[in-house]
């Protein structure tokens, strides 16, 4: 369904932060939140995506990257800016259930909607 594109890109790009930092570190994380999400274009559904990720460098000791999805043409559709992760040896949260994770999409969508966008 069309709804479901945007909030299934920004999972797929915060998956790709923590494979990045796991192939670069060998950690594994959590997403502990970003500073910024851009919204250029909803992808279509069934759209080719290009994930890119950055490593941006370390806050206080946590990894910082920027996240991008852009169409099978290159075109920018969704840019995370400053992911932070959290790994786990540091607070393991791979106990909490998987409610937290819906409520963290949850958020990051309806701020989407109050900005307009669909």
């Amino acid at each position: 369904q069309a709804g479901h594109s945007g909030p299934l890109a920004i999972e797929g790009m915060l998956q790709l932060a923590r494979w990045t930092w796991f192939a670069i570190a060998g950690d594994r994380s959590v997403p502990d939140g970003f500073e910024r999400l851009t919204w250029f274009r909803l992808p279509r559904p069934g759209e080719l995506l290009r994930l890119t990720a950055r490593l941006k460098g370390t806050r206080a000791e946590l990894p910082c990257l920027d996240v991008e999805a852009r169409s099978g043409g290159g075109a920018l559709l969704l840019q995370l800016q400053g992911v932070r992760l959290l790994p786990l040896a540091i607070g393991d949260r791979a106990s909490r259930s998987p409610a937290h994770w819906q409520r963290f999409l949850s958020l990051v969508t309806r701020e989407d909607r109050r900005a307009g966008h669909s």
